[in-house]
């Protein structure tokens, strides 16, 4: 007799003021046997917002009339709060317009109060979690460097505007570093580009080891990568970063069956004291990253 398959676990954050409607959806989602649902209920968005923050939810249904949220900016709210947790909106709007509107700010499906059965119910759920899943990855796709996992040079430019504008207001500092692989060209024409990439791989988790969870490192291109110090309190400390990046490649590291020893230059440059916008931060760290190199391997060298 072939054996009954396993029913597929899902947390469930059911946000819901109406103790109706919440019994009938706790019951439309008993009666699946493909799904079994963990339903917390809470009647408020201000309740939601934490639980999910915290992690441990696979998918929120959400109505769009709660004490403290109506309609749109409700939905809008949560959704940029949570952006990888799928939302299923459950309303009793029967408006065509209605249900485009969610879908533009947020939610992965739009189900009508009365309009389901409990089979739509679930798979309404179940299809939210698994488009939210496929839509992770291709921003995964989109926004990191396949060989090395690191982020890549549009989100690195973008994550830089934003620190620069936030910095401004509150009159802070912050600091980027143009990192540039010692002799990289030799691995590759000597080991070959297999290895070269072997190398790079290994450079990365160097690099991220060797900074603090604040500090965002990006592969730039090449063998270049960039970190972002924000905030930096002051030139001592992105100068700290640096010599501890350098110390991080004082041992050889195992590529293609043989150990190499690769080393990095280093240009800094801060913001506000040297550059007040991307562009030029960027170039003068960069000027300083070749001027370090012109000293010999293994230097930093602060923007003058």
């Amino acid at each position: 007799m072939p054996t009954a398959p396993v029913a597929t676990r899902i947390r469930l954050l059911l946000v819901e003021d109406d103790a109706h409607d919440v019994e009938l959806t706790r019951r439309k989602l008993a009666q699946q046997r493909e799904a079994a649902f963990d339903i917390t209920q809470v009647p408020r968005l201000a309740d939601a917002l934490p639980i999910v923050q915290r992690g441990g939810i696979d998918a929120v249904l959400l109505d769009l009339s709660l004490p403290d949220a109506s309609g749109m900016a409700g939905l809008r709210e949560l959704a940029l709060a949570i952006p990888l947790t799928p939302i299923v909106v459950l309303t009793g709007n029967e408006h065509w317009e209605a249900s485009l509107r969610a879908l533009r700010n947020g939610a992965q499906e739009y189900l009508q109060k009365g309009r389901h059965d409990a089979q739509r119910l679930a798979q309404a759920i179940c299809h939210a979690i698994e488009r939210k899943r496929f839509e992770a990855r291709l921003i995964e796709r989109a926004n990191f460097d396949h060989l090395t996992g690191l982020p890549n040079r549009p989100v690195f430019l973008e994550r830089l505007e934003h620190a620069i504008a936030r910095n401004r207001r509150a009159g802070g500092r912050i600091g980027v570093m143009f990192i540039d692989l010692d002799g990289f060209k030799q691995i590759n024409d000597s080991l070959g580009h297999e290895a070269g990439d072997q190398a790079l791989g290994l450079v990365a988790q160097q690099l991220r080891r060797a900074v603090r969870e604040s500090e965002m490192v990006a592969r730039f291109g090449g063998d270049e990568f960039t970190v972002l110090l924000d905030p930096v309190s002051h030139e001592d400390a992105a100068a700290l970063v640096a010599r501890r990046l350098l110390s991080a490649f004082e041992e050889p590291m195992p590529v293609d069956a043989t150990h190499i020893r690769l080393s990095l230059s280093i240009g800094i440059a801060l913001f506000p004291q040297h550059a007040d916008n991307a562009e030029e931060l960027l170039r003068f760290a960069d000027a300083a990253m070749y001027r370090a190199k012109s000293t010999g391997r293994s230097s930093y060298t602060v923007h003058a």
